[in-house]
């Protein structure tokens, strides 16, 4: 297959590194400043052997190749533009994936900028980042989980999504399809953001989150908050009913659930995220306000978040 990746952070060098060493054609679009005909990558598996391959880093200004995915990797809070400028620059009939976090079905948000081909979400499930020493080199390492490739709802979509997930699998990357997975994206981030701005508040230092009661407890309101606040749906809505002190018990136990790895990634991965923590943080709150649910947590929890940050 033919791969135009639209990001060339860590999520998207590594997908593009493994679909290039299984044969497959992969180009990079990338913003003008980062341009370079031939640029080389080292994409390194935590206790593995590294993928080192050069690859053509492209953009604006360049005729853009004809291909069978456009894998966009880039934040949610970058993702409007992104949408916008796979339309203007590279076509609305490209078919793409989109490695992003959203609250939103995002077949409807790539419709509404105007994108006609096969629209895919894509819920990547492994650890990657950047060497501070070296940033042509990412280090990674998968999750137990597979990841996912979701049709947003359009059964049309099921053979193209099944097409990609066994080309991805055959890379390297496990990957499973599902019709929709809203309800499950929606439940996750709703945990995860609070637990985030929390964790990054303790200095991304997961044994002070969770020894420090006062943190802790906030940090588990958060969640409780945020679950409620916003619209899980079908079974998914029943984890609005898990009190505060479960997931209070929870982040006392995520220094031995998530292992030394997990707690690697995110001491690199968390402070180039704040950007994206702050984004879904600020929906929570509005969908709070909007449906009259008390919040009085997160806002607290942003507030800290917001000054921990700014003394950065």
């Amino acid at each position: 297959m033919r791969f135009l990746i639209m990001g060339a952070g860590a999520v998207g060098s590594l997908l593009g590194a493994q679909l290039h060493v299984a044969g497959h054609e992969v180009r990079f679009w990338v913003r003008p400043a980062l341009r370079a005909p031939r640029k080389q990558l080292v994409v390194q598996r935590v206790g593995g052997a590294p993928l080192q391959i050069e690859t053509a880093f492209i953009g604006p200004g360049d005729v853009a190749p004809d291909s069978d995915w456009v894998l966009v990797c880039v934040r949610s809070e970058q993702l409007d533009a992104a949408l916008a400028q796979v339309v203007r620059e590279l076509g609305a009939a490209r078919n793409v994936a989109i490695s992003a976090v959203s609250f939103d079905n995002l077949l409807t948000r790539a419709r509404r900028h105007g994108l006609t081909g096969c629209v895919l979400a894509h819920g990547i499930s492994f650890g990657v980042w950047r060497d501070a020493s070296e940033p042509a080199r990412f280090h990674w390492f998968p999750f137990a989980t597979p990841s996912m490739l979701s049709a947003e709802g359009e059964p049309d979509s099921l053979r193209p999504a099944r097409e990609l997930a066994a080309v991805l699998q055959q890379a390297g990357s496990p990957t499973r399809v599902m019709l929709s997975a809203r309800a499950f994206t929606t439940w996750m981030v709703a945990v995860s953001a609070p637990l985030i701005a929390g964790w990054d508040v303790c200095g991304f230092v997961l044994e002070r989150l969770a020894r420090e009661p006062v943190q802790r407890r906030l940090t588990a309101r958060a969640i409780a908050e945020s679950t409620r606040a916003l619209r899980l749906s079908g079974l998914w809505s029943l984890l609005t009913w898990v009190p505060a002190w479960a997931y209070a018990l929870l982040l006392r136990a995520l220094p031995w659930m998530i292992g030394r790895d997990g707690r690697e990634v995110w001491l690199h991965h968390g402070p180039k995220i704040r950007d994206q923590t702050r984004h879904t943080l600020q929906i929570a709150m509005a969908n709070a306000a909007e449906r009259g649910t008390p919040a009085p947590a997160l806002r607290t929890l942003a507030e800290r978040f917001e000054q921990h940050v700014s003394l950065q």
